[in-house]
């Protein structure tokens, strides 16, 4: 007997800055007796058509859930919270309904875990699909993303405190979080406090928005703006910081041209900003960081000559 998976081949998927992407997140069952079911979030992969070989190519661009969220602001295609409000709940409902699906087929192996990836993909009508998932993630392809070094600290300390003491978590509801890691099925929600997973009730109304809904959405938010005006006023902040920092030991002219470790912390506060606003930093914006040390030392210092050098 052969058995085959017959999946609706989606022709419609929304494209954002010219491209295709499709969602990443993970499932983590942290432990197996008594079962506990986590959701991490994950990451956007881009693809591009690829004329020769008439088919979508993945792209290696990779942007986090929060660079890819300005990317719709700044599109103007969704509101200020699409990733968190709409997809990151669809994201957990899924893994709800595919734990509850194995849930008679999984091996009861005792103190034991397992990472799963799952994989989404939006059409142009806003409607989510759910692609399917693998058991062996691979952490190599983008392991430049902060969310993989995160993500594997806060899994080795989860799994092994579970395990340790799975009594301390039996307080844990639904949405309940340990560091990004939220909790989306236990057996004590189940069992304990007769909790009842309704796959039908999740699932209504159909998660589809209508694009007038989610460009009007982002109107009304004017995400993009005002995320950008309260990162560069963390930056200023925390650039000042560092400047009264080292004012507060040396002159006004050491911390301008001498102070490395003023230069380094301006340098480190632009990249941040640089993250933040949905801008991935390469060597191309290192000429960038440089002129903004410089000009955030002349700024403080009250220096209106030639723009010192910040590469010392």
């Amino acid at each position: 007997v052969h058995r085959f998976l017959v999946q609706k081949h989606i022709t419609n998927r929304l494209v954002v800055a010219g491209k295709h992407w499709d969602f990443r997140a993970y499932m983590l069952i942290a432990r197996t007796t008594p079962y506990f079911v986590f959701y991490h979030k994950g990451y956007m992969r881009s693809s591009i058509y690829d004329k020769d070989r008439d088919r979508f190519a993945l792209e290696d661009e990779a942007l986090t859930f929060e660079q890819f969220q300005h990317l719709l602001d700044k599109e103007g295609i969704a509101g200020a919270h699409f990733m968190h409000n709409v997809f990151s709940v669809y994201s957990q409902q899924v893994m709800r309904a595919v734990f509850h699906a194995s849930y008679d087929k999984l091996v009861d192996s005792g103190k034991s875990y397992q990472l799963f990836e799952l994989n989404f993909l939006i059409d142009d009508s806003f409607t989510m699909w759910y692609l399917g998932a693998n058991s062996i993630p691979g952490f190599s392809i983008h392991s430049e993303l902060k969310i993989y070094n995160d993500m594997r600290e806060d899994m080795i300390s989860l799994v092994l405190e579970l395990n340790d003491m799975p009594e301390v978590f039996t307080g844990l509801r639904f949405g309940d979080a340990y560091g990004e890691f939220k909790l989306v099925w236990s057996d004590y929600e189940e069992e304990v406090r007769n909790v009842t997973l309704n796959i039908c009730k999740e699932f209504s109304p159909r998660w589809t928005y209508s694009k007038t809904v989610m460009k009007r959405a982002n109107e009304l938010h004017g995400a993009a703006a005002r995320s950008e005006k309260a990162n560069q006023r963390e930056l200023k902040k925390y650039t000042k910081m560092a400047w009264d920092k080292c004012r507060s030991k040396y002159s006004n002219q050491f911390c301008r041209e001498e102070s490395a470790q003023t230069q380094k912390a301006f340098a480190e506060r632009y990249h941040v900003f640089l993250e933040k606003s949905g801008r991935v930093a390469s060597s191309q914006t290192n000429d960038e960081i440089q002129e903004y040390v410089s000009q955030r030392l002349n700024e403080l210092s009250g220096f209106n000559g030639t723009a010192i050098s910040a590469e010392k």
